[in-house]
């Protein structure tokens, strides 16, 4: 999408204010920031924040930059009573004063026990301490999703989420899910010939993307949710994620009411479109550590295909019954007069979607069997020592020669079968 954008205004169709992207939640966001960062593409957020300026992706970035580096006082000061564990300012000022007098960060002096502070917050310091230290020896041990997982686990900031059922809270464990599938894809992307990308490099690529400000002056591409689209119009416009459970939203699919709001929201994505509007769904998306497939909205069977551009493989009607969809569409028509001295629109378009013919699955179990020899392209040759099929992937216990004994899953460890 991003490539099509830039594609279109090199060709002197439209310029990067003629162009929006609208999804229905907010954390949809993330990697079409990072695509258009990594093309140079400008870009703003209207009615909202970035992806990484997010509170909860604050947070659970900084347990992992004090993991990384336990002298990152900034992130020490952010996490130690987050969620609350009854350590206040008057206790971060006497572990500042220590810290000062031993030339220390916050970290250590907590770790040393130098801060003059009572019995009962020694004790939550220590507590948080030993999280933190446990979570750094297990880093190397877990692929990155996996670890990332672990640490918004065992943080408490998912539970602290989870016990509000409120629609903020919701959202916040969507940008959680986000992050961490931020670090799947990053794994998954890593050059196979290359060793295993660590959290150290995860964050560092973090870093370099949000090095890079989004443009929030002259001319730029928009995203925005739709709730934030009414009463804007842009000349192309892109709506991601149209599929069931994500638009209509799960919260609407039990209520007519609800679902016909949703509907309405469908119907202003639609109309800010002055010329065309290009429609897009997954066919699988990726929810806390499994892959689940995706089913196309129901609102894509709903538009009059005399509107449409659809794909050249049946139709709208084809397309959301599983042959692909993701043309771009000339909707002009869609709530507004047809006017027969307009030019009929027909930008290059996207590929249709290719039909997915089989959903996602894990990996075979029967790849892998104890007393095989494996390498790793992090820690070299091993001896499969147990094999254990889970809910969403295979653990393989390796004994490797230089490293000792791993436990690794299968589709993110990429182990070659080697004896």
């Amino acid at each position: 999408m991003a490539d099509e954008i830039r594609n279109r205004v090199r060709g002197g169709e439209a310029g990067w204010g003629d162009v929006a992207i609208l999804y229905r939640t907010n954390a949809q966001s993330r990697a079409f920031e990072e695509s258009l960062r990594r093309r140079g593409i400008p870009y703003r957020i209207y009615g909202g924040m970035s992806f990484y300026q997010r509170k909860e992706v604050k947070d659970v970035l900084a347990y992992m930059h004090l993991i990384v580096n336990p002298r990152d006082d900034e992130a020490f000061r952010r996490v130690v009573n987050y969620p609350t564990r009854g350590i206040g300012d008057v206790t971060i000022a006497r572990l500042s004063e220590a810290a000062t007098q031993h030339n220390t960060g916050l970290f250590e002096a907590a770790r040393s026990g130098a801060a003059d502070v009572n019995a009962g917050t020694r004790k939550r310091l220590t507590d948080f301490i030993e999280l933190i230290d446990g979570l750094s020896a297990q880093r190397d041990q877990l692929p990155l999703y996996e670890f990332g997982l672990e640490v918004a686990t065992r943080s408490g900031i998912i539970g602290s989420y989870r016990v509000d059922n409120s629609p903020e809270s919701q959202s916040a464990l969507d940008n959680i899910e986000e992050l961490l599938n931020s670090m799947r894809t990053f794994n998954s992307d890593s050059p196979e010939d290359e060793a295993v990308p660590t959290l150290t490099d995860w964050l560092q690529s973090i870093t370099l993307l949000t090095d890079q400000d989004e443009d929030n002056s002259g001319d730029h591409v928009t995203l925005m949710t739709i709730h934030s689209a009414k009463g804007l119009e842009y000349k192309y416009v892109y709506i991601v994620g149209m599929e069931e459970q994500l638009f209509p939203s799960p919260r609407s699919v039990n209520s007519g009411e609800d679902l016909e709001e949703e509907r309405r929201l469908f119907y202003v994505a639609l109309t800010r479109a002055k010329e065309a509007v290009a429609l897009s769904h997954c066919a699988s998306r990726f929810k806390w550590g499994s892959v689940e497939p995706c089913s196309p909205s129901r609102f894509l069977k709903e538009i009059d295909e005399k509107y449409l551009d659809a794909p050249e493989d049946g139709g709208l009607s084809a397309a959301v019954e599983g042959r692909g969809f993701g043309g771009f569409t000339d909707l002009r028509g869609v709530g507004r007069k047809e006017s027969s001295h307009e030019p009929k629109v027909m930008p290059a378009r996207f590929k249709p979607v290719a039909r997915h013919e089989h959903t996602p699955t894990v990996a075979d179990s029967g790849n892998y069997a104890v007393g095989q020899r494996v390498a790793h392209a992090k820690f070299g040759i091993g001896t499969i020592t147990a094999v254990e099929q889970t809910a969403g992937d295979v653990k393989i216990s390796v004994n490797f020669d230089n490293g000792g004994p791993r436990t690794l899953l299968a589709k993110f460890a990429k182990l070659a079968i080697v004896g």
